[in-house]
C-alpha cells in the first residue's frame, strides 16, 4: 500500500511541476507578446499630432498668422501642410508626421493687398464630421483649412473602394458650398 501512495505521490508531484512548467511557459509567451504590443503601440503614439505641427511651423515662422493648414496621407507617411503670412511673405511649411521634422519651407514675397480671414470659424473637429458625414463612407485621406479671401473654407476629401468625394465648406458655419464626387478606376 505504501509503496502504491509513494507512485501516486511521484505522479502527482510530476504532474504538478508539468503543470507548473506549462503556466510559466504561458505567462513567458504572453509577456513577450504583450511587449511586442507595446513596442507596436509606442511606434504609433510617436506620430505627431495637428497640434505639434503647428507648433513646429510656429516656431520656424514666430508670430505668423496662420492662414491655411491641412495634410495628406501619402502611403504610410502623413504630411501636414502649413501657410503662414508674416511681413509680406508667405510661408509654405511642411511637416513629416512620423519625425516632426520640417521636409519642406518655402518663402516668397506676396501682394499686400491679398485679404485674409479675421473672423471666427468652426473648429477642424466639426468640419471633419461634417465632411465624413457627407460622404457616407470612407477614410479621410486629406483635409485643409484655406483663411484666404473673404470666405474662409474648409476642404476634405473622403476616399472609399471606388468612389472619390471632394466636399467643400464654408469655415464660418459650416455649411457645403462644393462637393465634386468621381469614381476611382483600379
Amino acid at each position: 500500500m505504501k509503496k502504491e501512495d509513494n507512485e501516486m505521490r511521484k505522479i502527482k508531484n510530476k504532474l504538478a511541476i508539468l503543470i507548473l512548467s506549462s503556466f510559466i511557459i504561458i505567462l513567458v509567451g504572453c509577456s513577450n507578446e504583450s511587449n511586442k504590443n507595446i513596442q507596436s503601440t509606442s511606434n504609433e503614439s510617436n506620430l505627431i499630432g495637428a497640434e505639434q505641427a503647428k507648433e513646429i511651423m510656429a516656431d520656424k515662422v514666430p508670430n505668423g498668422k496662420l492662414v491655411e493648414f491641412g495634410y495628406n496621407n501619402k502611403g504610410s507617411l502623413k504630411i501636414f501642410e502649413g501657410k503662414i503670412i508674416k511681413n509680406g511673405k508667405e510661408y509654405d511649411i511642411n511637416v513629416d508626421s512620423k519625425t516632426g521634422e520640417i521636409i519642406n519651407y518655402d518663402e516668397e514675397r506676396i501682394d499686400k493687398t491679398e485679404a485674409i480671414y479675421n473672423g471666427n470659424i468652426i473648429t477642424e473637429d466639426v468640419a471633419k464630421n461634417i465632411i465624413l458625414k457627407r460622404a457616407g463612407k470612407g477614410a479621410l485621406e486629406s483635409f485643409k483649412y484655406d483663411g484666404y479671401d473673404s470666405i474662409p473654407i474648409y476642404e476634405g476629401k473622403v476616399v472609399s473602394d471606388n468612389k472619390e468625394t471632394e466636399i467643400m465648406l464654408d469655415a464660418r458655419d459650416g455649411k457645403i458650398i462644393g462637393i465634386e464626387i468621381g469614381n476611382i478606376h483600379k
